[in-house]
């Protein structure tokens, strides 16, 4: 994803490495609503946002990437030829995010272009969009880039490339984890950002696949399919992710007990959602109500 150029009370900015590989951090709140617009050359896009929504557009293919009350998501898309991109954002709202921008002249540099692996298949495709749920780690790095240590230049430089050289290695070691499932059309992409648009608005939190798939014009063995080589995991497991982040957000509030977020989460048992909550986040519900 090509960065932009103002980045407002944002300590970490943008970095230039190697063969034009781009990386922007991003930590700000715009003070009003926003529109850039750039022609980008062919390469691929990867965004990783922990907090607010990114909003942009390649070519014809719209995508909303956000972390608030969802998964904390990230994405791929790759231009296979000249396009342009369209970047929005809302006046008051929050934006943390890591961005990278890997043009042909790195994939080819570092023997990426043209070896036959799921990821070359991707870069060929015009538009084609495939989600990335980062691992623990990679939210970790994220932040580091976001609040980089106090050291002299060269070696913030340093440290900085290390972590994001990181990234983009498990963004791009996703599409070889998605390799059996066919990738989207930009048809179908953008159908499925519709239909995480859908989740995310919550109204469907108490439909059935089939009404889901009713709303969105296909059968619930096609919206799986297509979901699944989306954002790499199924309906449920979306929506299952969706309701435990906003449970986390409302134990770190301290608005709730974890009782009340179990319900509100769609758990039964208190410990039913407890095991849940540590297997996606990594701490206990009830250490971090405590904390909040």
């Amino acid at each position: 994803m090509r960065p932009d150029t103002h980045v407002p009370h944002n300590p970490a900015g943008m970095l230039k490495l190697d063969d034009g590989l781009t990386v922007l951090c991003s930590d700000t709140s715009h003070s009003h609503a926003l529109r850039q617009e750039a022609e980008l050359q062919p390469g691929i896009g990867i965004v990783l946002v922990l907090e607010g929504e990114v909003d942009v557009s390649y070519g014809s293919l719209r995508c909303r990437i956000g972390a608030d009350g969802a998964l904390r998501h990230g994405a791929l898309v790759a231009l296979a030829e000249p396009d342009r991109f369209v970047r929005r954002g809302q006046g008051g709202r929050p934006e943390r995010k890591v961005s990278f921008w890997l043009p042909q002249q790195w994939l080819a540099h570092n023997d990426l272009d043209h070896a036959p692996s799921a990821l070359a298949s991707f870069r060929r495709r015009h538009l084609a969009l495939s989600g990335w749920q980062p691992s623990a780690t990679a939210l970790s790095l994220a932040r580091q880039l976001l609040t980089p240590p106090r050291c002299t230049g060269a070696l913030q430089r340093l440290y900085r490339e290390g972590h994001a050289l990181q990234l983009v290695a498990e963004a791009l070691s996703s599409l070889e984890g998605h390799a059996p499932a066919p990738l989207l059309s930009p048809r179908h992409a953008q159908r499925m950002a519709i239909a995480q648009e859908l989740l995310e608005s919550g109204e469907a939190d108490h439909w059935t696949l089939g009404d889901i798939a009713a709303e969105l014009g296909l059968s619930v063995s096609a919206l799986q399919r297509q979901f699944r080589a989306a954002f790499g995991c199924t309906v449920f497991d979306y929506l299952r992710r969706r309701r435990l982040e906003e449970a986390r957000v409302a134990l770190a509030r301290g608005g709730v007990s974890v009782t009340e977020a179990a319900l509100q989460a769609g758990y039964g048992s208190p410990a039913n959602f407890a095991t849940a909550f540590r297997r996606l986040f990594g701490l206990s519900p009830g250490s971090l109500r405590s904390s909040a």
